[in-house]
């Protein structure tokens, strides 16, 4: 009897180290995501305050922003297509919540018959303000030295805030961007 108890408490005492070696491994795996994940965002961080930096409210003609509490989406035909295709993509998933009239792309597109033609195909699910090439200077990226597309909540008082430059293959970034803007117009739609 007493072998049946001692087989049976050895037999609980392996069981209880395999679930506790296996917690651990389970643990750690968690904190590697969460150590990549926070790497990621406080690459962002410092990414979007490094383009803070170049950009100055001075180089941007406010009189092209009608409305307030909107977001608005400023961008050129000179940049990466396929980055602002991945930008709309995302625009569109929450103009449904936010209603269209809240969005305003803010396309900067020289003027000629081409372009319109294509301004209207392109941009046919949302609304747009074609600007000329001199009512907005783009930041530059630091390292490649492009002209960057961004993001812009204007608030109840017309201030332009909350500014979100958006990268390439990162659109989890820019849907954490979108949902605090989205819960920034709820709240001041209530007030």
């Amino acid at each position: 009897m007493n072998t049946r108890i001692e087989k049976t408490f050895f037999i609980f005492v392996v069981a209880c180290i395999i679930q506790i070696i296996y917690m651990c491994i389970k643990n750690e795996c968690e904190m590697s995501t969460l150590r990549k994940k926070t790497d990621v965002l406080s690459s962002y961080v410092i990414y979007s305050v490094e383009m803070i930096k170049d950009i100055s409210m001075g180089s941007i003609n406010s009189t092209v922003f009608p409305g307030k509490n909107i977001l608005i989406y400023c961008f050129s035909e000179d940049m990466c297509d396929e980055c602002i295709y991945q930008d709309l993509a995302e625009l569109y998933k929450i103009q449904e919540d936010i209603r269209k009239d809240k969005i305003l792309l803010l396309p900067v597109y020289r003027t000629t018959r081409t372009n319109q033609i294509i301004l209207r195909n392109k941009f046919s699910n949302f609304r747009y303000m074609n600007v000329s090439t001199d009512s907005i200077k783009f930041p530059f990226h630091r390292e490649n030295g492009t002209e960057q597309r961004f993001f812009a909540f204007i608030d109840e008082f017309g201030r332009l805030n909350s500014f979100f430059f958006p990268k390439k293959n990162m659109q989890d970034m820019t849907r954490i961007y979108l949902s605090g803007v989205k819960s920034k117009m709820e709240y001041f739609d209530k007030n």
